[in-house]
């Protein structure tokens, strides 16, 4: 039979120095992160998730290590442990910290405020900025500028070659009195034509209340077109102005 082989003595040997050489530098490490943690706490003085605190050593450590020592740290009263939104927050405990005397508290005090007054200030100046900001975005672009500066300028020049070609030409202008005479006949014919033609509706609904017919068919009966079956709508019509008459001049 073939005799088993043992380890030999050196081999065990150097297996538990491996051993016990990994588990130094595993507490090795602890140590650091401990150390590392309760300094970075307090220097910082405010509350951490393990996400940003394993941002905050620049990633020296792992998450897993973090987290683990958070909780232990936590355990022994150095940090406060709290639940916001399902997230554990770490902050230094503030028993642990030295005690400031009533001039250091009334130091920060007045730093506070000189703090809070230029927060307000910085808030003001944003509100204006932001105001400003508003008002310059509702304003027309360079390019829309110059594209309705443009299109002003070619309606001038249009407007321009009409006039000119008005005021060259041989057709006797029409005189303000002229003008007044044809607005005042356009609206004498606009009032007859609204009048006649509401005489019109109210004899063919007489009609066709005596007779039983609708007024439709009696208008067809009787050969007579509306304005809206010849496409016309009075409604559409430009509104005529008052007459104008001349007004008199007082003797002295």
């Amino acid at each position: 039979m073939a005799k088993s082989s043992k380890p030999s003595k050196s081999s065990k040997s150097k297996s538990s120095r491996s051993k016990s050489s990994r588990s130094s530098k595993a507490k090795g490490d602890e140590g650091q992160l401990r150390k590392a943690m309760i300094e970075y706490f307090t220097r910082e003085n405010r509350p951490f998730n393990n996400t940003n605190l394993v941002d905050g050593l620049a990633g020296m450590f792992t998450r897993t290590a973090v987290v683990k020592m958070m909780d232990v740290l936590a355990d022994e009263g150095v940090l406060t442990k709290k639940m916001y939104k399902k997230q554990k927050i770490y902050v230094i405990s503030q028993d642990n910290l030295p005690q400031l005397s009533e001039e250091e508290l009334a130091e920060v005090d007045a730093s506070i405020a000189e703090l809070q007054a230029e927060v307000e200030d910085l808030d003001s100046a944003l509100v204006n900025l932001a105001g400003r900001n508003k008002a310059l975005e509702a304003m027309p672009t360079n390019e829309a500028l110059q594209a309705e500066l443009s299109a002003l300028r070619e309606e001038y020049a249009s407007k321009s070659a009409k006039l000119e070609k008005l005021e060259l030409s041989d057709r006797e202008m029409l005189s303000r009195d002229d003008l007044n005479k044809l607005a005042n006949v356009y609206a004498e014919a606009h009032k007859t034509w609204k009048k006649r033609k509401r005489i019109i509706k109210d004899c063919v609904d007489l009609l066709a209340e005596n007779s039983g017919k609708k007024p439709a068919a009696l208008l067809e009966l009787m050969g007579v077109e509306t304005d809206e079956e010849v496409g016309v709508d009075i409604k559409a019509m430009p509104v005529p102005e008052p007459p104008k008459k001349k007004r008199k001049l007082l003797g002295r």
